[in-house]
């Protein structure tokens, strides 16, 4: 069950980064909608280097 709320989550928070783009381009805001892209992309890598990074060194330390 809790793989389910995992998967679903994903949805939601992809949800919510689309719209919030698709929100800025209408309303002509271009540059933030770019940078709002940009922001989630970086700092998406950034967490995920970072997880990476954490898991080997508790495994590490076993």
């Amino acid at each position: 069950m809790q793989y389910l709320y995992v998967f679903l989550g994903g949805f939601t928070t992809f949800s919510s980064f689309s719209m919030e783009t698709l929100t800025l381009i209408r309303s002509g805001s271009i540059v933030l909608a770019i940078a709002n892209i940009a922001a989630n992309v970086l700092l998406g890598l950034i967490a995920a280097i970072l997880g990476l990074y954490l898991a080997a060194m508790i495994q590490g330390g076993k």
